[in-house]
């Protein structure tokens, strides 16, 4: 008997579509397939069926591709330790503001100094985070 998987990725998804494709099966039968194993997480009829048409079509990649303007990056523990380096909760850790406008003045002192990589590998956490979270179906991790 089938019981829901929690947790799956969207390469893991289309790889059974792929699969279930090879085996001549119709993506209608695969979505219901799908939706008794991945539950609410499972992708769309609409998503079987495209992904069904491009393996049919002789496709064999999983993965999405590289779309127009999508930056190449590479997020590394390094970009991400340097981020953390400039932590403001850190400049503000231990200290107590007699006032909101003390505290204001003494985040605008933090903010202003800061180089632009800085800012610059803030979003490009901002983006690996984001993936890390898609990836995960929005399930929460450290």
């Amino acid at each position: 008997m089938a019981f829901a998987l929690q947790n799956s990725t969207i390469e893991e998804q289309r790889s059974v579509i792929r699969f279930l494709t090879a085996t001549g099966e119709k993506p209608a039968a695969i979505h219901r397939r799908m939706v008794t194993v991945y539950g609410e997480k499972c992708v769309s009829d609409k998503s079987v069926r495209k992904w069904s048409a491009r393996f049919r079509a002789g496709r064999e990649s999983v993965g999405d591709d590289q779309r127009p303007g999508q930056a190449n990056t590479v997020i590394t523990s390094d970009l991400i330790d340097k981020v953390g380096d400039h932590s403001l909760k850190k400049q503000l850790k231990g200290k107590r503001f007699t006032s909101d406008d003390v505290l204001k003045d003494t985040v605008k002192d933090w903010v202003s100094p800061q180089p632009q990589e800085f800012w610059e590998q803030g979003i490009l956490r901002l983006v690996y985070q984001w993936d890390r979270c898609a990836q995960a179906y929005g399930v929460y991790f450290e």
